[in-house]
Formats: C-alpha cells, structure tokens, sequence
C-alpha cells in the first residue's frame, strides 16, 4: 500500500472517531453528559457551560416534557384567563402515530392517579371565543379499561370539561309518590304538583305511578321518576293499591324513607329541612315508622301556578287547617310492614285513619311532621271531600269487614295520636320531641285492633293487640 493510501485510510479513521464521540455527547450517552435539553446546539462537554449555554436557549427553544406528571402537580396549573382572539385560536394537530399497548398502559398511570376530587382542582378556562368550548370538549379523554377509575362516579364529563363544576350529589332522604287520572277540573293543580314536587331534589326524590302511559311518559319528560302501576283493586274502578306502591317504590330505589300523598298536595320548603332531619335521625334504623302529615285546604279553583318564588306562608294562610284527624299523606322506613296489608286503596274513605291505627297496632312509632312542613291541599270545585262521592267509595270498608280488621274507634287513627312530633327550637333548628298528654286526643287512649286475619301466626300477641300512646 502506498503512502499516499495510508494517509487516506488513517484520515477516514480519524474522522470516524470524531462523529462517534460527536454522537455520543449529542444523545448524552458518554456518562457524566446527559442534556437535559435535546438541542443540536449543546455540543458542550464542560457541564458547567452546557448548563449556561441552555439557560440562553430555554428563551427561544420550548423543551418537551417526558417525565409522569402526578395528581399533585395538576395543583399547581395556573388558570388561563387571558381573552384569546381567533388568529391564537390554532388548531390542534391530529395524533397520527400508533400507539402499541405498552403505550397505553403508561397513559393509563397518568390518568388513574387523578381522582374526581383532584378534578375539583382543575383551573377553570374563560376563554372568550365560542368556539374553545369544542377545543375543550374534544380533550376529554375516552374512557377505556386503562383510565376506568376516573369514571367511577359516573359524571357528566361533557358539562365537567365545559364548567368545570363538579357538584357532590345530595343523599336521597325520601322517594315522594303519588297517582292521578288526568281530568281537566285539576289541570292546573296537577301541572302545580308536577313542578312543585322537584323543588328539593335530589334529597326528594318524585315518583309517578301511571295506569295511562301517555301522563306516564309526560312525568318522565318533566324529571319525574316513573313506575306502572302493578296491582290494582276496589271493582270496576281500578285503583292502585297502596301496599303494592310501596313495595314497589322499594324494591326499585334506594332510600331511608318511602312516601305516599295525595295528587292534589304540595308542600314549603320545610318537607326539606324536616325529611333531612329524619333521614339522618338513628329512630328509622332501629324499628317501623311512620310520619303524618296534616294539610290545609286553600280554593285553587283559580290557581295560582306554583314556582319557587311563590310564598307558601301566604298561600296556606287563605286556606283552613283541617282538624277532622286524617293524614292526607304516609311516610315510612324500610321496616314498616306494608305486605301484610291488605288490598286498600288510594283516593277512597277510611285508608288514613285504618292505617294509622294498624301502624299503633304493630307498634310503629308515629311522628307528625305539622309544625316544620307546610301543607297545602289544593281544592277544586270537587270540594275537600271528593273521595265521599266517587264510584265504590266503601270498597276499603267492605275490606276491613271481610278481615274484621277494625280498630276500636275511628279515633285510634287520629293524627293526634302520634307520640313524637318535629319542632323548631328557639334557635330554629328542628328537634325531635315526645308530645305532651294536652296535644293527644281522648280518644287515642284505650284502643285495640284485631290484626288475626292480617297479621301471619308468626307476630303472636300482635293479633290482637292493644294499643296507647
């Protein structure tokens, strides 16, 4: 080999020994080199000016994140509350590349350790271009078996990335129900429940029980919960009945308490207060329950239509309290023995005042709610007694004399027999307080009820019991 070829030859060594020690301070492979800011420029082997030389570059060069990001670090995201005109508004390019399940699996980490609680936290974007809204929406992430955590709560996330609210949903204290057939003398009282009636959700929950599925569907639209009526009796007339209400209502939504009133009922704010109270209170863990309510009848023959800023204290005030005794409504807790009861109906005599005195018979504990809950019948040309003149207006009675299921007196099943009542305090919070002998009746002293045909061999004495306050 020539002289001249050998020089050629050491020269193309060299030259390879320089890119490869190049390359390898370029990658940071060399130990003791790695840059942090990938950057054809830092070429420095000396840290302290690679560490100078990035410092002028972080200026002009926006670096990319790698490392994970955590729940914590999303604390401490600035909101960006600039107004943005629509030449920043650029669009966001399309991810092309494909993303192999190892991928995923650490897309999944970031996306798991974020709780619906660190989504409280995220900064809210008020933005004044309309079209961000469908930048924001399009970020919300798929949900997928990897980031299936986030989703657990089962929020709207279309309305989370737009707001940014995430609200924490009340516990149902109570699933209202109640029926009617559509008539047009009660229209507009019906149209007043229908709204009325989801004043205090989600702590009152509203449910409808329908026979026609065309009033069925227009509760549903309205936010009402809905049901068909699954048992009917009373003849002709096919009414519901109310054990089978109840039963139902429980076997398909969950709550501490379960209620019944009446199509032509509403109520003030306190069913709210009152319901929250007891829904909280320990006396509807430990035995049958069950709470009255007593109305006031106020002519709606003329309206008003209802709505949150109506003054109910007004209202009840041109009505009448009614003191003949019945509950025009039932409330009660899982433990209340509604499938011993026989086949009685809504909207017929004798169903408030046979209940009350099977729930003393069974040694439920009564509570009137009438000092913390404003309740108003909304009456109509039919009268306040409408059940008095109807088709089979005795198929209850004619129940209760197949069972020889009657109570001593009528007056066992007054409302004023209830031995517990809610009441505000002189620092007006509710309190849960036994009666005085002055506010019962006379006649709830000294009564019996024989529950022998009703009541399986199994309850013993209860067959027969005797009952007082």
């Amino acid at each position: 080999m020539s002289n001249r070829s050998k020089q050629n030859v050491f020269i193309v060594i060299i030259l390879m020994m320089f890119s490869l020690i190049g390359g390898y301070w370029y990658f940071g492979i060399l130990p003791g080199y790695k840059w942090k800011l990938v950057s054809p420029y830092a070429v420095f082997p000396n840290k302290e000016l690679n560490k100078s030389f990035e410092s002028k570059l972080m200026t002009h060069i926006i670096p990319v994140r790698t490392e994970s990001r955590t729940s914590e670090d999303l604390h401490h995201i600035p909101a960006r509350t600039e107004s943005r005109t629509s030449g920043d508004l650029r669009p966001i390019p399309a991810r092309t590349e494909s993303r192999t399940s190892e991928d995923l699996q650490h897309n999944s980490m970031r996306t798991e350790s974020k709780s619906s609680e660190d989504l409280q936290h995220i900064p809210a974007r008020t933005e004044s271009a309309e079209n961000r809204t469908v930048e924001v929406i399009q970020r919300v992430p798929t949900r997928t078996k990897y980031n299936e955590s986030r989703f657990s709560e089962k929020k709207d996330l279309h309305q989370t990335a737009t707001n940014h609210k995430i609200h924490k949903q009340e516990k149902t204290g109570l699933i209202l129900f109640t029926s009617w057939v559509d008539t047009k003398e009660k229209s507009l009282v019906h149209m007043n429940v229908m709204n009325s009636w989801k004043f205090w959700k989600l702590l009152v929950k509203p449910l409808f029980f329908y026979s026609n599925k065309t009033t069925g569907d227009r509760m549903k639209k309205s936010g009402w919960l809905t049901l068909p009526v699954s048992n009917t009796a009373c003849g002709t007339s096919k009414i519901p009945v109310i054990r089978d209400m109840f039963l139902d209502a429980m076997k398909n939504y969950d709550s501490p308490l379960y209620g019944y009133a009446n199509g032509d009922i509403t109520f003030d704010e306190g069913i709210s207060t009152s319901i929250k109270f007891l829904s909280e209170n320990a006396i509807i863990r430990e035995k049958p329950v069950m709470i009255l309510i007593r109305r006031t009848n106020v002519d709606f023959t003329n309206g008003p239509l209802l709505n949150r800023s109506s003054n109910f204290t007004e209202i009840r005030l041109r009505g009448k309290v009614l003191n003949d005794g019945s509950s025009d409504g039932f409330f009660t807790n899982t433990l209340f023995p509604w499938k011993y009861i026989p086949d009685i109906v809504i909207g017929r005599m004798g169903i408030a005042m046979w209940l009350v005195s099977y729930a003393r018979a069974v040694n439920a504990t009564l509570i009137e709610i009438s000092k913390t809950v404003q309740v108003i019948h909304m009456t109509t040309k039919s009268g306040n007694y409408e059940s008095h003149s109807t088709q089979n207006v005795y198929c209850n009675h004619e129940l209760y004399k197949k069972f020889n299921a009657y109570p001593t007196t009528w007056g066992c099943g007054h409302i004023h027999c209830a031995s517990l009542e809610l009441k505000a305090d002189k620092n007006g919070n509710i309190i849960l307080k036994k009666k005085s002998k002055n506010e019962i009746t006379e006649g709830c002293y000294n009564c019996s009820m024989n529950l022998m045909n009703v009541l399986p061999k199994s309850y013993g004495k209860q067959a027969y019991p005797d009952f007082t306050v």
